[in-house]
């Protein structure tokens, strides 16, 4: 996953954990602030999903917690059913 802190500061390429339709846990080691608005991309399957996050809980020296604001209920809905799906494809 790609953010990009909306602010103009920096870009980070990272790991995502706990991933929902809703949002996920950013491991970091440099968390960024509550509130900050973030752009960030990531793949589902073969289409690149840009949209915007919002930071929500800040773990300092561990990671954040961010909501997802730009995607539609349709797209949460999407990376949803895939998320289900990896997880189905994982335990088989």
């Amino acid at each position: 996953m790609e953010l990009h802190d909306k602010r103009g500061g920096c870009r980070m390429q990272t790991n995502a954990t706990d991933v929902s339709g809703r949002g996920c846990y950013i491991e970091t080691m440099l968390p960024l602030a509550r509130g900050t608005e973030l752009s960030i991309s990531f793949w589902i399957e073969s289409e690149r999903v840009d949209t915007t996050a919002i930071v929500r809980a800040c773990d300092g020296g561990a990671g954040m917690g961010i909501d997802f604001t730009g995607l539609d209920v349709k797209s949460q809905e999407r990376l949803q059913r895939y998320l289900e799906r990896l997880d189905t494809e994982s335990k088989s």
